[in-house]
This record gives C-alpha cells, structure tokens and sequence, in this order.
C-alpha cells in the first residue's frame, strides 16, 4: 500500500488569479488529406498529443516529425504548419488553450520559447490521451458542467505538461538573415489578412520592396510562392467550416476570400483531391463510427 498526505495550504499554481480556458478541441484521425498551411494565434497556446499515426508539424521553419506517444506545444505567435502523412494519418487531439499565466513565462505559455516543443512520452500517456477524450466528450454531450469541468480539465494538462518539459533542451540559435525576416513577415501578413483581397501587389506595396525581392525571399525560406501560401490559408480555413458547420460552398467560399465558389471548388479539388462537399461528408463519416 502506499499512502501519500498533501498539503492542504498549499499555493496557486498559476499567477495574478489566471486559470486556463479550453477554447477548441480537436480530434483529427483518418484523414489522409488533413494539413493546415502555416499561421499562428496571437493569444493561445496549442498542446498536441499524437495518438497514433505519423506527420511534421512546422514551428518557425524548423519541422518535426511526429509518431504515437509524442506532445508538442505550439506557443503563441509562433508560425506553424501541419502535414499529416498520407499513408499513415495522424490520430492527434488538439487543445486549444487560453487565459493562464504560468510565473516566469509570457502570457500563456505552456514552455519557454527557447525550449524545444517536442517530446516523446515514457509515461502519462493513458491520463493525456484519456483527459482530452474526456475533454472532447464532455463538449459533445454538452451537460450544465461542462465548460467548468473542461476548464478544470484543462488546468491539470497544462501543469502537468509544463512538469514533462521541465527537462527539455534548448533549441539551437539561429541567426535570422534579412531575406529570412522578410520571408516570416509576409507569411505572418497573409495569414492574418487572407480573406481580402492579397496580390503580388498589393504586398509589394505594404512592405515597400520589390514583387520579385518578396517572391525570392519566400521560394529560399520556405520553398513556398505568395499566391500558394494565400491559397493554402484560404483552403485550410474552409476545413473548420465545412467540417464543424453547415453553411454552403457558396458561403464558405465566401468567408474565405473567394467571391466565386466555382473557382473555389475547383482549388479545393486540385490541391485537397476531394470535392468540399464529400470532404465534409467523409468526416462526419467517420466521426459517426
């Protein structure tokens, strides 16, 4: 037997009476054409936990290669993107967290931003995997109880992924050319801003350099052109509207910056493989299995 007392004085965890807020959970698995195009949040923080399956999440140009049993955070405002392999699909749940302050790091933030974000789970794997299935079902079920207790939910993954890290190396310094920082603020740019109306120009002229200058700095940093990189935001923010609402193709072309949901349509088949309307049916699909 084992028998352990706490301490019933003991203090808060988190600074100035913050607690975290889960904002979004998701559930990606069995689906071999997810990926979402870099972008970032300004004031949340994701914590990852890959249940099976295999991907690359993209956290300010450096990738890492994701397998069952690893967590990787994404602090606020740092640049990502995620690719789940086509012959391996990841099985991941997604937390989206928000309005916590852990002393001695920046505004929710699980891990300091020199820390590497990525790690591979020994242990607490079960209680991680089953809190956010907890998480998940608690929202679909939707009882009097369940922000309180999802909140509640929440706090304990966040303290606890905050004590895995504990350990965790630093990552490399890199020095940023300036080819490389023009690169990361057009990316920024047209993830903010790409439901209006980006052109070759129109960034030409917010940044004051050249179309070439801007297309060269993108290609050499992130082997990616402008237009694709505002076509793939456009495409990846249709995903959460066709999955988790039912508005039309018409106003989810719409939303997402395109006036003619032909063209959009047709984008979407080119690059995802799948007509919008039977990407959103075989997720509900699978969801109901």
């Amino acid at each position: 037997m084992i028998s352990l007392p706490f301490d019933t004085a003991s203090t808060a965890f988190f600074e100035d009476n913050t607690s975290p807020v889960i904002t979004k959970i998701v559930h990606s698995h069995s689906n071999p054409h997810w990926f979402f195009n870099y972008h970032l949040h300004e004031d949340l923080c994701e914590l990852v936990y890959i249940n099976k399956g295999r991907g690359t999440y993209t956290i300010d140009n450096v990738p890492y290669h994701l397998k069952q049993n690893d967590l990787i955070i994404v602090n606020p405002r740092a640049l990502h993107a995620v690719y789940s392999d086509h012959q391996d699909p990841l099985d991941a749940y997604n937390c989206s967290i928000t309005g916590f302050r852990i002393p001695g790091l920046p505004d929710n933030h699980i891990i300091a931003p020199d820390l590497c974000p990525l790690l591979h789970l020994e242990h607490s794997c079960d209680f991680i995997q089953s809190t956010a299935a907890q998480i998940l079902y608690q929202r679909e079920q939707k009882p009097a109880s369940c922000s309180y207790m999802c909140n509640l939910l929440a706090s304990a993954l966040v303290i606890l992924t905050y004590q895995l890290f504990s350990g965790a190396p630093k990552l490399p310094q890199f020095s940023k050319d300036s080819h490389a920082a023009l690169a990361h603020d057009v990316l920024l740019y047209i993830s903010r801003h790409y439901k209006e109306p980006v052109t070759l120009d129109s960034l030409s002229r917010h940044f004051h350099i050249s179309q070439g200058v801007i297309s060269h700095a993108l290609s050499s940093q992130y082997q990616i052109s402008p237009i694709n990189h505002l076509i793939t935001c456009r495409l990846t923010a249709s995903f959460g509207l066709l999955l988790y609402t039912d508005k039309t193709i018409s106003a989810v072309s719409k939303e997402v910056g395109y006036d003619n949901p032909r063209h959009f349509t047709n984008l979407f088949l080119k690059r995802v493989g799948i007509h919008p309307l039977s990407f959103r049916a075989s997720y509900r699909e699978q969801e109901e299995h």
